[in-house]
């Protein structure tokens, strides 16, 4: 009777083993797939990335044309305002001068 307890003992050593070791092989399938799929959704987020500043810029684009004219209009019309100041400031006392 204990060579069949030892039997039925080395044969649920040996499941345990194998069951274990499957185990440890499945878990090391599953680590490797969530790896790739760790890699497939950075390169996702990158191309996401990619596009939504593409989007972006081309979003700002008219914005950012809109406001180079506006600065530049600013430019010459302040300049043109000080030039027109300086002109009729001239007019205003040479008026004056002539009545004198």
């Amino acid at each position: 009777m204990v060579s069949v307890v030892r039997v039925v003992l080395g044969a649920a050593t040996a499941g345990s083993a194998l069951v274990i070791i499957a185990s440890i092989v499945v878990i090391g399938g599953l680590f490797n797939e969530v790896n790739q799929m760790y890699a497939e959704v950075l390169a996702d987020v990158e191309e996401t990335k990619v596009i939504s500043n593409d989007a972006w810029k081309a979003i700002m684009e008219p914005f950012v044309q809109l406001a180079a004219r506006i600065h530049r209009f600013s430019f010459e019309f302040a300049h043109t305002e000080a030039a027109l100041f300086r002109l009729l400031t001239k007019i205003y006392i040479g008026c004056f001068l002539d009545e004198i």
